[in-house]
C-alpha cells in the first residue's frame, strides 16, 4: 500500500504510550485547525494511577475516508531505520571485522542472513562489541527526515479539498 511502510514502534510501547499520543494529537490538532471528532479509545495506560483505563473518549483527527481516529507522532520520534539494526551491523561491522579480506573487499553478494545469525549466537562478545560502539555513538542518532513537510497552506487547501470530495461522495 503506498504511503505505509514497516511499523518502527512495537505495539506495547505505543499501548503504553498511548495516553500521551491522544493529548499530543489533540493538541496539534487544536494547534494546526485540523478538524477532530470525539472517540472512545480503549485500553489507555494511566501512570499516575499505574491502571489501564477501559476506556476513555477524547477529540482525535480522523480519516476523512472512513472517519476512523488518527493518533498522531511526533516527528522527532520516527527513523526509516532503529539506529542499531541489522544493515548497520552488516555493512559496518560484520563486513569488515568478520568476512576474509577477499570477500569483504569484493562485497559482490551478500551472505545468507543465516550465516550471520550462526556467527553471531556463536560469538556474542562480537555483536557486543557492536552494540557498545553504537551506544558510544549515540550523540550522532538524529531523526531521519521521512518526508519533506509541506507548507501548512498546501496541507490545509489538499485536506480541505479530499474532505469536500468525500462529503460529496467522489472519492
Amino acid at each position: 500500500m503506498p504511503g505505509v511502510a514497516e511499523d518502527r514502534i512495537s505495539d506495547i510501547t505505543a499501548s503504553i504510550l498511548k495516553g500521551f499520543l491522544l493529548r499530543f494529537s489533540r493538541e496539534k490538532s487544536q494547534q494546526y485547525d485540523v478538524p477532530t471528532r470525539l472517540f472512545s479509545i480503549a485500553n489507555v495506560y494511566d501512570p499516575d494511577k499505574k491502571l489501564w483505563q477501559p476506556g476513555i473518549k477524547t477529540e482525535l483527527p480522523y480519516n476523512p475516508l472512513d472517519v476512523t481516529p488518527l493518533i498522531l507522532a511526533p516527528l522527532d520520534w520516527l527513523r526509516h531505520l532503529p539506529w542499531i539494526n541489522y544493515q548497520d551491523y552488516y555493512r559496518s561491522y560484520y563486513m569488515p571485522y568478520v568476512l576474509p579480506p577477499d570477500l569483504a573487499r569484493s562485497n559482490t553478494r551478500q551472505i545468507l542472513k543465516e550465516k550471520v545469525l550462526a556467527y553471531n549466537r556463536a560469538n556474542y562478545v562480537s555483536v557486543q562489541r557492536y552494540v557498545d560502539s553504537k551506544e558510544r555513538q549515540a550523540n550522532q542518532c538524529k531523526p531521519d527526515p521521512l518526508f519533506e513537510p509541506l507548507r501548512l497552506d498546501t496541507l490545509r487547501r489538499m485536506t480541505l479539498t479530499r474532505f469536500r470530495r468525500v462529503l460529496d461522495g467522489k472519492n
